[in-house]
């Protein structure tokens, strides 16, 4: 494996930004990128970032995928033809983030939590844990905004009969206004949750959580603070009706 050389992907990243795709140099720019070459001969590009949550080949029919695949390619030199595009999770970091008063928050243990319940590798920041690098940016914004929340809580609900666990992205409080705020997808691996996000949803709505909004993970990665700003507009509104 040999790391892609750094003008290569500055070309990509410029490419992108000229042709009015801001998000996607963005991401581009996240990434380190790498040159593969199997024992078949084939070559592959592989793009190790800290939104990625699985490794896997692209999947170029999402839009941002496809976006960024071509645009590594216009970068590569002139005969150079690459087999593959896959993305991988970048090594998790030792998390030694400071709170209030300089303390050292430590990571918290894998089990015998209520917050990103199953999640082999969080992300951690200020006591809390993460499912993706855009959920921790999102929070951080929340954070900048002075909100209450709650991230990665897992929730009881549902009728007497039919209680379930669920759990909500964000919680949010603001003014008195609460509401569910939810990081969807992938930029590299789309998966069809649209049907389990609908149910979850109605169990929220059934217990007076009406405003509940989905935010590409893209988004968020790239631009939480305008992700939040957005929410909180939304929550006002309502508050005002």
């Amino acid at each position: 494996m040999t790391e892609l050389a750094p003008e290569v992907r500055a070309r990509a990243v410029d490419a992108l930004r000229a042709h009015g795709d801001p998000l996607a140099a963005d991401l581009l720019a996240s990434c380190t990128v790498y040159l593969t070459q199997d024992e078949a001969g084939d070559v592959s590009l592989e793009l190790v970032a800290p939104f990625v949550s699985q490794a896997g080949p692209l999947d170029l029919t999402q839009p941002m995928a496809a976006t960024l695949a071509a645009a590594l390619r216009e970068g590569l030199p002139a005969g150079v033809w690459v087999e593959r595009l896959v993305a991988r999770p970048a090594a998790e970091p030792r998390h030694t983030s400071t709170g209030t008063g300089g303390a050292q928050q430590a990571a918290l243990p894998a089990s015998g939590l209520n917050q990103a319940v199953g999640e082999l590798a969080p992300r951690t920041w200020s006591g809390m844990r993460f499912r993706s690098e855009s959920e921790l940016r999102l929070a951080r914004a929340l954070d900048r905004a002075g909100v209450l929340f709650f991230p990665d809580a897992l929730a009881r609900l549902g009728p007497p009969r039919a209680r379930q666990n669920r759990e909500a992205d964000f919680l949010v409080c603001w003014q008195g206004m609460w509401g569910i705020l939810e990081v969807d997808g992938e930029p590299f691996h789309g998966q069809d949750r649209e049907g389990a996000d609908a149910e979850r949803d109605q169990l929220f709505r059934q217990h007076g959580l009406v405003v509940m909004e989905h935010v590409d993970a893209a988004q968020c990665f790239a631009t939480p603070d305008r992700v939040v700003e957005d929410f909180l507009a939304i929550l006002q509104q309502r508050r005002s009706s």
